[in-house]
């Protein structure tokens, strides 16, 4: 950053080691303040941050912030650029996000874990919460598991709403169970998609049909060491 700086807002995401810092003019910070955008940074985040797991530990630098810096002569946000200005905030606070999770300390994979058929908004946030936050479905990823009842069992004790004989399972495209029925045959498919780098898991959970994805990485005996083995 250059020259005067003026943040908008600050909020701890859930889970991460690393400090993230959107910047933008200040012309356009004092114009968002003044408009009452002050929980801007924090809807960003909602949509960024908050939606990933890493460790699931916040720790004292885990921190999100906006600065903005009088060395650009960007024009102020006014009614006509707002919602370009907070689509904008959205995309940069999301890449961070996928950023922290990527480079998680022993992570190898980024994945994509979106549940479907939910009840409610929040029943499908929290279920997505709980298969991506779940060392047993992390650890399965990561040794290329296609172990559908990991995710089955996670969605079940997840306390949301769930009706197993109208759910479904799958990773990438490949569907591991459906309507109460394992398709064990398509395993080495499932096992084989799990050799990439970027990796999505879908759960329906047969209960109505709100969604939510959430983006997390697989955990890998580096980990293990890494936190093991240092001193503070």
């Amino acid at each position: 950053m250059n020259e005067e700086s003026t943040p908008l807002d600050g909020s701890a995401p859930d889970d991460a080691d690393a400090p993230r810092r959107p910047t933008t003019s200040r012309r356009r910070a004092l114009a968002v303040l003044g408009g009452g955008g002050l929980g801007l940074l924090a809807a960003a985040c909602s949509s960024g941050t908050s939606l990933t797991s890493s460790t699931t530990s916040t720790t004292s630098s885990s921190t999100s912030t906006t600065a903005a810096s009088t060395a650009t002569t960007a024009t102020a946000v006014d009614d006509s650029t707002y919602e370009e200005f907070a689509a904008g905030l959205r995309t940069v606070c999301r890449e961070l996000a996928l950023d922290i999770v990527r480079g998680g300390e022993g992570a190898t994979k980024l994945v994509t874990v979106t549940v479907t058929g939910a009840a409610s908004a929040a029943d499908a946030r929290r279920a997505a919460k709980a298969i991506a936050n779940s060392l047993l479905v992390k650890t399965a990823i990561h040794g290329g598991d296609p172990n559908w009842g990991r995710l089955i069992a996670v969605a079940g004790r997840a306390n949301v709403a769930f009706e197993l004989s109208r759910a479904a399972v799958a990773i990438g495209s490949v569907v591991l169970f459906r309507n109460g029925r394992p398709f064990d045959e398509s395993a080495p498919l499932a096992a084989e998609y799990l050799k990439r780098k970027d990796i999505e898991v879908s759960v329906d959970l047969g209960s109505g049909s709100a969604a939510s994805t959430v983006w997390t990485c697989d955990l890998s005996a580096d980990y293990v060491r890494i936190n093991a083995d240092y001193r503070t």
